[in-house]
């Protein structure tokens, strides 16, 4: 979920562990800066204990469940979240020297964000549920998760996720969680904002509540929803979704989706086709040399004798 202490969470754990044991996609240039794999392209996705990023989608967990898996997610305080969302917005903007967004353009692409993040990672799941509002098909999808951090205990309720992962150490967010306050903001400009996040969080507020209000923990200190009319479960929807071969192809072009998406919102579109364009060129030169080989080691094979 969008700032609610993942970038904490993932560099913490990638220390943790080395390169194949986790897969992160949230910044697919540190991944091809760093020679790591996308998704599609890891050899063997058994080797994983960690996989984490905004484009987690219902098609991947299913490819990735034959194997003891606990299915995660975090929550933030709506207005608070909204309001870290747009200043990351602008901050990415201004580091990689393009246009910010309008406060205009990015609430109206990004108005309840998590319940439209859950949502539209997890279609099958919030159309099983049978909500007819958007928080209610958040809430359906949310149900799926076995463990639910709060960003704002997120000392206390991380714990079974770094369990889970055998690590005793704790995270420390204080640096990562960006504040509501704005310093940089008049207050005039300020009151604004704010009354516009409040605004356009409707359906989170009411995702929020739910979850504060119909949540249980378990011996393991997990926290989930507690089963509703709205609960969904997990194999109903991997029996409605193609099967795993089906599921690789559509989570293969969601990260290639995705993937396209950061490019352009870091100004990186022609950073990446340079580079793409680049090992396409050595691979059909190696392709060419290595048909080239083939060609010679052929003739070299002597004609059997005839009888």
């Amino acid at each position: 979920m969008p700032k609610c202490a993942g970038t904490s969470l993932m560099t913490f754990v990638r220390r943790k562990l080395v390169d194949g044991q986790f897969y992160i996609f949230s910044s697919f240039e540190e991944n091809r800066m760093w020679g790591r794999p996308e998704f599609y392209a890891i050899p063997d996705q058994k080797n994983l204990y960690f996989v984490f990023g905004h484009t987690l989608s219902e098609e991947m967990v299913k490819v990735l469940w034959d194997q003891p898996t606990l299915l995660f997610t975090g929550l933030r305080h709506p207005e608070k979240q909204l309001l870290s969302f747009y200043r990351h917005h602008i901050l990415v903007a201004n580091r990689n020297g393009v246009e910010p967004p309008s406060l205009h353009k990015f609430v109206a692409e990004n108005s309840d964000s998590m319940s439209q993040q859950l949502v539209r990672l997890f279609p099958t799941a919030a159309e099983l549920g049978g909500g007819k509002t958007l928080a209610e098909r958040a809430i359906s999808v949310l149900s799926l998760f076995e463990h639910i951090y709060e960003t704002d205990e997120f000392d206390s309720t991380i714990r079974p996720v770094l369990d889970a992962l055998d690590i005793a150490e704790d995270i420390d967010i204080s640096d990562n969680v960006n504040p509501v306050s704005t310093a940089e903001l008049d207050p005039d400009t300020y009151r604004g904002l704010i009354q516009e996040m409040y605004d356009n969080t409707s359906a989170d507020r009411e995702l929020y509540h739910w979850f504060r209000d119909h949540s249980v923990i378990d011996a393991r200190g997990c926290r989930r929803l507690e089963k509703s009319a709205l609960t969904v479960r997990l194999k109903d929807v991997f029996r409605a979704l193609p099967d795993v071969a089906g599921c690789q192809d559509i989570v293969r072009r969601q990260v290639m989706g995705a993937l396209l998406d950061e490019a352009v919102l870091i100004g990186g579109l022609d950073r990446l086709c340079d580079r793409l364009r680049r090992e396409i060129e050595t691979n059909n030169e190696i392709l060419l040399q290595a048909g080239v080989m083939i060609q010679v080691a052929c003739a070299d094979i002597p004609e059997p004798a005839a009888k």
